[in-house]
């Protein structure tokens, strides 16, 4: 199992891409979270800072099952990803960019299902859980930066039919990218469709995120681009040492 992502340390302004890897033995039985898990037989986790030209070596953080669309949500200089416990239970997994150490906390309470089709991604200045697994499209906002009781419910946007899907193995994960002032929101469908939901009609528009063939698009993710006054193009072509 292996989860990258980039994001800038908060002091220093590093640009970093960080690299989790568990290795799994395939012999056994991995039908489940807890059986997939106790078959973790090495855990590493590399840093790459942009301009050094080497990757490097860190303390890893425990096993855990991370979502494979999850591309982390960046806030407060650290990185954060919904993941799955060996116990079935979910929780956030917290990166601080700066310190390059991991901790948890606590998601909001979500109904008990057998299927758990949760995101997290940043809409303004506040970490937000987006549940899908129901009829309902359900945005919480942690209001608090960092404290597992300030969840609250924020948007509720009912699904049309063609979107409610009651398959056990659906996976789905909606990622909501803009909330306007109107309270209209823009969302990502999985790597299928944007959608927009209007407040003032309550209902949800779609259209395709990009034309291309279906294998084309496979793995594609939708962001908010926020400009910057660093362009892809500073950074010089680097020699990266192998790990």
């Amino acid at each position: 199992m292996v989860t990258s992502v980039f994001g800038v340390s908060k002091i220093t302004r590093q640009h970093k891409v960080i690299r989790v890897f568990h290795e799994i033995d395939n012999r056994r039985e991995c039908d489940t979270a807890a059986h997939l898990l106790s078959n973790v037989t090495k855990s590493i986790c590399l840093v790459y800072v942009i301009g050094t030209g080497l990757w490097r070596s860190i303390a890893p953080p425990a096993p855990f099952l991370y979502g494979s669309r999850s591309i982390g949500a960046s806030i407060n200089g650290n990185i954060h990803w919904m993941v799955e416990n060996a116990d079935g239970s979910h929780c956030v997994s917290c990166f601080n960019i700066e310190t390059e150490t991991f901790s948890t906390f606590a998601p909001p309470i979500f109904p008990v299902s057998k299927r758990f089709l949760v995101g997290l991604v940043v809409l303004g200045d506040c970490l937000c859980a987006c549940d899908n697994t129901f009829d309902e499209i359900v945005i919480w906002s942690m209001k608090v930066y960092g404290d597992d009781k300030s969840w609250r419910k924020e948007f509720v946007v009912k699904k049309d039919g063609g979107y409610v899907c009651d398959c056990d193995d659906c996976c789905q994960v909606v990622f909501p990218i803009k909330v306007f002032k109107d309270g209209d929101i823009l969302m990502a469908w999985d790597e299928i469709d944007m959608i927009y939901y209007s407040n003032k009609t309550k209902s949800i528009t779609s259209f395709d995120m990009v034309r291309l063939d279906d294998d084309d698009g496979e793995g594609l993710s939708a962001m908010l681009h926020t400009s910057s006054f660093l362009s892809l193009g500073s950074f010089r072509k680097e020699s990266v040492s192998s790990f």
